[in-house]
C-alpha cells in the first residue's frame, strides 16, 4: 500500500481518477491537498439569422362566402364622410350586413388598401328569385 499512500498524498489528477476508479466512488478525494480542476465550458454562441421579411399582405381575388336570406335589404342609411385621413385612404361606404340572423348597419369608414393598386369591391345585396344574397365587400 505504500504506492497507494503516495498517490493519495500527491493527488495528481491521474491519481485521483485512478483512485476513483479503484474505489468506485469519490469519497476518498476529501483529504486531497490539491484543489480540484474545474473546467467550465463557455456558453454556446447563438447566431440568429436575420428575420425574414414579412410577406406582403394577401389581397383577396375572390369574394368571400355569401349569405342567402328571404328578407329584402333595407335602404342604405344616409352618411356623412369624415375627412380623409390621408390621400391613400379609400372610403368604404356603409351597408346592411347579415349578422346574428338579422340585418345590421355597418357604418362607412376610411381604410388603407392592403397593397398599392388594390381596389375595394363594395358589399351588396343581389336578388335571386325570392331570395336575397348578401355578398360582403372585399379588396381585389
Amino acid at each position: 500500500m505504500p504506492l497507494m499512500n503516495s498517490i493519495i498524498k500527491s493527488c495528481p489528477i491521474q491519481a485521483v481518477a485512478f483512485l476513483a476508479l479503484v474505489t468506485g466512488g469519490t469519497g476518498f478525494l476529501a483529504g486531497c491537498g490539491h484543489r480540484p480542476i474545474i473546467v467550465q465550458t463557455p456558453a454556446p454562441t447563438v447566431i440568429q439569422a436575420p428575420a425574414a421579411p414579412a410577406p406582403a399582405a394577401a389581397v383577396a381575388t375572390t369574394p368571400p362566402p355569401v349569405v342567402v336570406v328571404d328578407q329584402a335589404p333595407r335602404a342604405p342609411l344616409p352618411e356623412t364622410q369624415a375627412p380623409q385621413p390621408s390621400p391613400q385612404d379609400v372610403w368604404i361606404p356603409g351597408y346592411w350586413a347579415w349578422r346574428d340572423n338579422q340585418q345590421q348597419w355597418i357604418a362607412g369608414h376610411w381604410e388603407l388598401p392592403p397593397s398599392p393598386g388594390a381596389t375595394w369591391v363594395p358589399a351588396r345585396w343581389e336578388q335571386r328569385g325570392s331570395e336575397y344574397v348578401f355578398v360582403d365587400g372585399y379588396w381585389r
